[in-house]
């Protein structure tokens, strides 16, 4: 099976494939493996993966792999028996942003691309890098574009948006020489914020999906225990990332790009048609929201690759300006915001670098002038995240890979960490845990989409009933690959994003056959 393997990878002969798996159920460790791609004996190991990398690498043809670490800012050369180098500083002059290997590796090990990301006058730029393997030197190349590709043609491929173009590449110098080409359109493009994606085989076979920007015609709705869906507002958004219902279940808290591809976070009222900005940072991406147990606050993340941030609490009425409440620490890890407890004292937060995810827990009113020390929940190496605390403030359920999958465990909660044994609730996996507003019931989201329910008791000792199937996600049409767009509302209804007309799931993808021929021709057309 494939339980628990990461980012699978070809080599560039095309003959091996690597993938990285977890050391155990108790660990957050990775080994790197690699085995026949015809499956003729079993897989090598090579060498540990470190939790704080990048799981997505580029394979070299001499056999190194190289991966990112520390948020972009530095990468990490494995070589085919193992051993890691110190993690080393991206050499780029100038440049103050994220970069991550695209595979695959140019020609000869000559330099490999690097999707690049950063902040810039108050836009989220997205462009596309090359490393000289010889000098480490880095370059941006394309300030607006993604999906980087070597063309034998002598091109560089990538997309913008559902365009896919060319551009003219020196691969002796590692640079561009004239404008980019339009080659073709039509690629799906997974949101506003993304250009497409695709892939292309050595022998120029090109695979993409066919479609448009997706996600511009959502529409929140509320599904009652019964099936029966019925509108929230009317109003039709392109939400993504995150949504959360306010305490009183009149509003929503959720996150829209703005025309710079800018996170903003805005509230959506029910039965009003159009959504308000709450908040917008200019160069600064706000995501994560979570409501303060009296509905008149929100805490979120800021992101800005600067010292500016981290996790910020603003009135919901817009009467005080938002209040810096923690740091980004360390400055590689993203924080996501889980659960407010009761008293309004803590919050609770993952903190994700790489392959590892802790909890962790804040102060949510730190004294004037001071931010907010994270202090870890637990003290091993089991991933953990997306924590939420009962109503009554006594429990605690979360995810826990302890026994080596994603599960929800339910624990006592003295106020500042867990206490006593844990009670494994779910069955066959399960993530995104939240209370049902009586403290009863437990929720959570099965490997299937399939939203549960648990019965939970605390009295005299820990218990839970059998799971029990809600709703089927997929069924009602929720926006694949979203984090979380759905929460439960006091009255026992589910509040989700729905797909809007247009965006079902994929059921195709379009192959085009000797691609580097046409595009030959197109460079050709236009004199390139």
């Amino acid at each position: 099976g494939t339980d628990g393997v990461v980012a699978f990878l070809a080599s560039p002969d095309g003959r091996w494939l690597s993938f990285a798996s977890a050391l155990s159920g108790q660990s957050s460790h990775f080994q790197l493996f690699k085995m026949p791609i015809d499956g003729s004996s079993p897989p090598i190991p090579i060498g540990r993966v470190d939790p704080t990398w990048e799981p997505e690498a580029v394979w070299l043809r001499s056999g190194d792999f190289i991966f990112s670490t520390e948020d972009g800012t530095k990468y990490v050369r494995v070589s085919a028996s193992g051993a890691a180098s110190a993690p080393v500083k991206f050499d780029a002059p100038g440049y103050n942003g994220r970069l991550a290997p695209a595979n695959p590796a140019l020609p000869g090990d000559r330099g490999i691309f690097l999707f690049a990301t950063w902040y810039e006058r108050g836009v989220f730029c997205q462009g596309i890098g090359v490393m000289d393997l010889k000098s480490g030197k880095v370059k941006i190349l394309v300030r607006d574009g993604g999906s980087p590709h070597y063309s034998p043609s002598g091109d560089l491929l990538f997309s913008r948006a559902g365009a896919l173009l060319a551009v003219p590449f020196d691969l002796a110098g590692l640079q561009i020489k004239g404008e980019p080409v339009a080659i073709m359109d039509g690629l799906r493009s997974p949101g506003a914020a993304n250009h497409a994606r695709f892939a292309l085989a050595s022998n120029g076979t090109l695979a993409y999906q066919p479609g448009f920007d997706v996600g511009r015609n959502r529409r929140l709705v509320i599904v009652s225990r019964d099936g029966k869906v019925i509108e929230w507002s009317g109003e039709r958004q392109a939400f993504e990332y995150l949504m959360r219902a306010s305490p009183d279940g009149n509003r929503a808290a959720v996150c829209i790009d703005n025309p710079d591809e800018i996170t903003e976070l805005w509230i959506s009222e029910r039965g009003r048609p159009a959504s308000y900005r709450l908040l917008g940072r200019p160069g600064a991406d706000c995501i994560g929201p979570i409501w303060s147990p009296d509905g008149k606050r929100i805490a979120y993340s800021q992101y800005s690759q600067s010292g500016e941030d981290g996790i910020y609490v603003s009135s919901v009425d817009g009467t005080t300006p938002p209040r810096h409440i923690a740091p980004r620490t360390p400055p590689s890890a993203y924080f996501w915001l889980n659960s407010w407890s009761p008293d309004g004292s803590t919050i609770l937060v993952t903190v994700a670098e790489g392959t590892k995810a802790s909890l962790y827990s804040i102060a949510a009113t730190p004294n004037e002038g001071s931010l907010s020390a994270p202090n870890p929940l637990f003290h091993d190496d089991a991933n953990r995240g997306a924590a939420a605390i009962s109503p009554d403030g006594r429990l605690i359920a979360y995810t826990s890979e302890e026994m080596g999958k994603p599960d929800i465990y339910v624990s006592r909660w003295d106020g500042k960490a867990p206490v006593g044994r844990s009670l494994l609730v779910s069955a066959g996996g399960g993530s995104a845990a939240m209370w049902g507003r009586d403290g009863k019931q437990v929720y959570y989201l099965s490997p299937q989409n399939k939203f549960m329910a648990v019965q939970v008791g605390a009295a005299p000792q820990l218990q839970a009933s059998a799971p029990s199937e809600i709703w089927d996600l997929d069924a009602l049409r929720i926006p694949s690959g979203s984090t979380r767009l759905f929460d439960v509302l006091p009255d026992g209804r589910l509040l989700m994003v729905q797909r809007g007309e247009g965006e079902d799931e994929l059921t195709r993808f379009d192959i085009v056959l000797n691609f580097f021929d046409e595009v030959k021709q197109k460079m050709r057309a236009a004199g390139k």
